[in-house]
């Protein structure tokens, strides 16, 4: 499986590109990538076009049905990232959107919520530690190598870079963030492994701020995520 992913290429063009891209930067970059980079870039940066290629190539029906298959209620997806964005600022063609067509449309405050019941992603706080609890301990793979790939690309996810979780703890894991004037989201889940022991958790945060960016409940939000780790390293003499 490493290998495939490591050699399969894909395209990286007008037609998959999506918003909230840091490591594709379209329409800077385009060619062809492959499925593992496009992970990495998805995990490490929540890149999104990285994002829509992966959901792409696995397709979204067969996530969907992999979701239902697990037991996970309150999780949904959007049939891909361009969609979720074109949906949530107001374009009636959201389905068929073209990258041009979507970077045309002007700023401006939201036509429908992030959470809704046409395009979204979400997710409930029981059902990311339901899923992680199970997949970090092999539960989905046939082949041991497979999960060591899931959780060395989970290893080097943004998590660690904006928690800064303590030294001497190994987390894996996932973070999801959405700011616009007037509302803002964040969410943190995944797995922190200490010597013979996991603990699995979920922080999820919505609000409403006016401001673009609120650095303040951000920090305050990472900081309670950091603190909470360290008791953990200390209540389990790690």
């Amino acid at each position: 499986m490493t290998a495939q992913i490591e050699t399969h290429e894909v395209p990286l063009n007008k037609d998959i590109y999506s918003p909230g891209s840091p490591v594709f930067n379209p329409p800077d970059l385009s060619g062809l990538v492959t499925e593992r980079t496009a992970m990495e870039a998805m995990i490490l940066h929540s890149d999104n076009t990285g994002t829509d290629i992966v959901l792409k190539e696995a397709g979204v029906a067969n996530v969907r049905k992999f979701i239902a298959s697990i037991g996970l209620k309150n999780t949904m997806i959007p049939d891909s990232t361009r969609i979720f964005a074109a949906y949530v600022l107001g374009a009636p063609n959201y389905m068929t959107i073209t990258w041009d067509e979507l970077t045309s449309i002007p700023p401006g405050p939201l036509a429908h919520p992030f959470l809704n019941d046409v395009q979204t992603l979400a997710s409930s706080a029981a059902d990311l530690v339901s899923f992680f609890s199970r997949a970090l301990e092999g539960s989905f793979f046939a082949h041991r190598q497979t999960l060591l790939e899931f959780r060395r690309i989970l290893s080097i996810g943004d998590i660690n870079g904006l928690v800064r979780f303590p030294l001497g703890i190994s987390a894996f894991g996932k973070a999801g963030y959405a700011d616009i004037s007037g509302s803002h989201a964040r969410s943190i889940a995944g797995g922190l492994y200490f010597p013979k022991r996991w603990v699995y958790f979920s922080f999820v945060l919505n609000w409403d701020a006016q401001e673009l960016d609120d650095a303040t409940t951000v920090e305050a939000f990472y900081t309670a995520i950091r603190q909470t780790a360290s008791l953990l390293r200390e209540g389990l003499g790690a």
